[in-house]
């Protein structure tokens, strides 16, 4: 996601450190791709971009995931796709309104 930067805990054991970097890391890939999704629907990376969306929510879903986590992986989904559509909406908006700017200038 643009200008978003990973947030590792501040575990010092390594293996959590790990697990949330690849929580972490999953997060902002799937909230990447959502958001490209939302906001460019037939844009040329759609294909790319609907493959991590379900290799990502396979991962959500998955024994893996977890492990890794203690947080509902249907509730993660459904807070990151909320996220993407909030990103996507603000970013169409700003958009919007660059052009018209142009327009009345």
């Amino acid at each position: 996601m643009k200008g978003s930067a990973i947030h590792v805990s501040s575990y010092e054991d390594p293996l959590i450190r790990l697990a949330s970097a690849i929580v972490e890391q999953a997060s902002q890939d799937y909230l990447e791709a959502m958001t490209y999704l939302y906001e460019t629907p037939k844009g040329r990376r759609r294909g790319a971009c609907v493959i991590d969306k379900i290799e990502l929510e396979e991962f959500f879903r998955g024994d893996w995931y977890g492990m890794l986590s203690n947080i509902d992986g249907e509730m993660m989904i459904a807070r990151l796709r909320e996220s993407a559509k909030e990103t996507a909406i603000g970013e169409i908006n700003e958009s919007r309104k660059h052009r018209m700017k142009r327009f009345t200038e």
